[in-house]
């Protein structure tokens, strides 16, 4: 029996060593220039080897987990003890960029944590400097749970290219949240997420003006429709009613959720 018990335990840590191997293969490693790492997980504890445009990314980064605090249905799941958290200090409000010093790819394969806003304008992109263009893009699924994005660089290493976070967004999950971009040898086994490949809304009138918007409505025979306030003078209504003297009253909501 105690043969038996002794090879079983040798088995069960054989076991445990092989999947911290496996883990530790999906760890990664920072981007290196100058020999030395870049910040891209901001364990720093500030923005060296980043440059801001705009107000959104003041006051960055974040230590800690502070959305827990505010609501109990969402987690940062940093990585380590900090990272970019668009909402945490400014809220939706302010615009901008946070854009990283330019390097060299030098693996086939990265990965980053992303989350905040599904918007085409709250998202991650990876640049190619030479050319100034887009090579990646991602964004969050509107929630400030982290959740890792796997990138395939293999068509552009020995490149030199950029991250940049962007923040064109003032209302309703207006933020980007990122944190810990990391190269890989091999692609990287992570969870797989929906895809945050994002195209216009299909709504057959979307985008007109009011006054055109009111034209094209469908309404019982013997009624009309007639503008008497739109954009700008009404902003993102999330309800109305009316009083006992027909007058409209409308709550507007600038920021979730304040």
């Amino acid at each position: 029996m105690t043969s038996l018990l002794a090879k079983r335990l040798l088995a069960l840590l054989g076991v445990c060593y092989l999947s911290v191997s496996l883990v530790a293969q999906d760890v990664g490693t920072l981007p290196v220039k100058d020999g030395k790492p870049l910040n891209f997980d901001f364990e720093m504890g500030d923005l060296r080897d980043w440059r801001t445009e705009g107000e959104a990314f003041q006051q960055q980064p974040i230590k800690g987990d502070t959305v827990v605090v505010r609501r109990s249905d969402n987690r940062s799941r940093n990585q380590g003890q900090y990272w970019i958290g668009g909402f945490e200090k400014l809220g939706d409000k302010p615009r901008g960029k946070l854009i990283s010093v330019p390097f060299t790819v030098t693996h086939p394969y990265a990965s980053f944590l992303v989350g905040g806003g599904n918007h085409l304008d709250t998202c991650v992109e990876l640049v190619d400097e030479k050319r100034n263009e887009v090579i990646f893009r991602a964004s969050g699924m509107e929630e400030e749970d982290l959740r890792r994005v796997v990138v395939d660089l293999q068509k552009h290493q020995g490149k030199s290219i950029f991250i940049q976070l962007v923040d064109n967004q003032t209302g309703h999950w207006g933020h980007v949240n990122f944190d810990d971009f990391r190269f890989h040898a091999s692609k990287p086994d992570f969870p797989a997420r929906p895809s945050t490949q994002l195209t216009a809304d299909n709504y057959k009138y979307a985008g007109l003006p009011p006054e055109e918007s009111a034209k094209v409505m469908t309404v019982p025979e013997g009624f009309s429709v007639s503008l008497f306030a739109g954009e700008p003078d009404v902003k993102q209504p999330i309800a109305f009613c009316q009083d006992d003297r027909g007058r409209l009253w409308i709550a507007e909501a600038y920021g979730y959720p304040r």
